[in-house]
């Protein structure tokens, strides 16, 4: 149904990456979801549930073989969402290329980050700073 919908909206069939509503996971779904074709499901990469692991690495699901679970860098992500227009914070501001040196320095396999629509309006809001970062951002890196 997934597929059927991104095809019939977007014309697009080559889905291989699921996301779930909130990023909801749980080894059950992640088994579904293989068993529907996926190779990859993204889920929040959260110390509660990761302990010492890092969100940065690809993990296989209890009970599946091939699906990958891809995990949220909720602290890079956060950065850009929840703290980029917050003048309290350390880091402040937040520029493209502190941003690029901090993925940069990041150890692991991959990095998602996965923010919120609401990052592109309602949490950081209509200004101009934040198009700027993310223009240099996505023209620079």
């Amino acid at each position: 149904m997934h597929k059927q919908i991104l095809n019939d909206l977007l014309g697009y069939t080559n889905t291989q990456i699921f996301e779930n509503t909130e990023l909801l996971y749980n080894n059950t779904i992640a088994k579904t979801i293989e068993d529907m074709g996926y190779r990859g499901i993204y889920t929040e990469g959260v110390e509660k549930i990761l302990g010492e692991k890092s969100p940065n690495f690809l993990y296989t699901p209890h009970g599946a073989k091939k699906i990958r679970v891809l995990l949220r860098n909720y602290k890079l992500t956060d950065d850009i969402g929840f703290r980029f227009s917050a003048r309290w914070w350390p880091e402040w501001p937040l520029t493209a290329d502190k941003y690029a040196k901090w993925l940069t320095e990041t150890k692991g396999e991959v990095i998602n980050i996965f923010p919120d629509y609401e990052t592109f309006g309602e949490t950081t809001g209509p200004k101009l700073e934040f198009i700027v970062f993310s223009n240099t951002f996505l023209m620079k890196y």
